[in-house]
């Protein structure tokens, strides 16, 4: 699996141990009916490896909803903004984790605000002589 940690986050470990003793009920309740250790514990090992399976599958789907939840804050303020605001660090990890919602969401892309200069550029004006003649043309 990816990483556990996420900068400024902590699993509490009261609700942990919650999640796991739920979950543990729930395997323990399925099994409640076989008699046979090897049946028992072949059950076991097949929740093990769906459990294992399932985590796996989780984390890039809760990381493409944070960058959906992160796509909609960028569409109000930059990159850095956002990286502050989340304690991402930098505007490059907002991206990466946009980047990854939108292979698995369907985001639009981001509009880039251009500057005033680039503004100015795309803008070129064409000088006409009278006459509608364009000197060095």
């Amino acid at each position: 699996m990816g990483t556990n940690t996420i900068q400024g986050y902590e699993a509490d470990p009261d609700q942990v141990q919650a999640r796991v003793a739920a979950a543990l009920a729930d395997i323990r309740a399925g099994i409640d009916n076989l008699t046979d250790p090897l049946d028992r514990y072949t059950a076991l090992s097949k929740q093990q490896v769906l459990a294992v399976a399932v985590l796996r599958a989780l984390e890039p789907e809760i990381i493409a909803e944070r960058g959906v939840e992160l796509h909609r804050m960028a569409a109000d303020l930059a990159y850095e903004d956002v990286a502050a605001a989340t304690l991402l660090g930098s505007p490059q990890r907002v991206a990466q984790i946009i980047a990854a919602a939108r292979k698995r969401r369907n985001l639009p892309r981001r509009t880039r605000q251009r500057s005033v200069h680039s503004s100015l550029h795309s803008k070129r004006s064409v000088r006409t002589c009278p006459g509608g003649v364009n000197p060095g043309r």
